[in-house]
């Protein structure tokens, strides 16, 4: 989805899809309004979602991670074997997402809960967009037979909602972790309403 520069504010951020870009469009805004509590909230979530951490590559845009890493997750059997590593990574994943409070981010530190979870919305709806929007156009994700054939794009959008539903139903019933999942779901399913109005049936089957 391309950004419209004449977009009004929060729009324009939401729909930036680059994160040095979107980076800059929340500082000018915050320099316009130095006092508005949403973009502090804004900025701490670029923060989470994009900046380097320590002992990991630069450029990693953790929220994506989380998505893949609970699709990932969905496909895992969990038995007493691997049960410890798995609730791990689902705790890790979590956090990368501020399903989970962590040191990157605490909604503790927010008197207006309200207002955090309204923000964390619009973060995992602009997350999903980028998902769908990436994998919608990225060749090997519509691609079948080891890549020799090129899916229709009614079959790759199916193929999403495979994803939305494996990331935000079956990894979290599997951890009977779907109340904790509720506002992630939410965001994912309503992101996919809106990009795909006329395959909404598909979250269904």
């Amino acid at each position: 989805m391309k950004t419209d520069e004449n977009r009004e504010w929060p729009l324009c951020y939401y729909l930036e899809q680059n994160p040095d870009e979107r980076r800059q469009l929340l500082l000018h805004h915050m320099q316009e309004e130095p006092d508005n509590e949403a973009d502090r909230i804004r900025l701490k979530l670029w923060e989470v979602r994009y900046a380097k951490r320590p002992k990991n590559p630069p450029q990693v845009d953790y929220f994506v991670k989380g998505m893949l890493s609970l699709i990932t997750e969905s496909k895992v059997t969990v038995n007493f074997l691997n049960q410890r590593q798995e609730r791990k990574n689902m705790d890790l994943l979590m956090k990368d997402l501020c399903i989970r409070d962590s040191s990157f981010f605490d909604r503790n530190e927010y008197q207006n809960q309200a207002l955090v979870n309204e923000l964390l919305d619009m973060e995992y709806q602009a997350l999903a967009s980028f998902y769908y929007s990436f994998s919608l156009h990225d060749h090997k994700y519509g691609s079948a037979l080891m890549g020799t054939l090129s899916m229709k794009e009614e079959k790759v959008i199916e193929k999403l909602a495979g994803d939305v539903k494996r990331a935000c139903v079956i990894t979290p019933t599997t951890f009977h972790l779907e109340e904790e999942f509720q506002l992630f779901k939410s965001a994912c399913y309503t992101a996919f309403c809106d990009d795909f109005p006329k395959q909404v049936d598909f979250l269904t089957k």
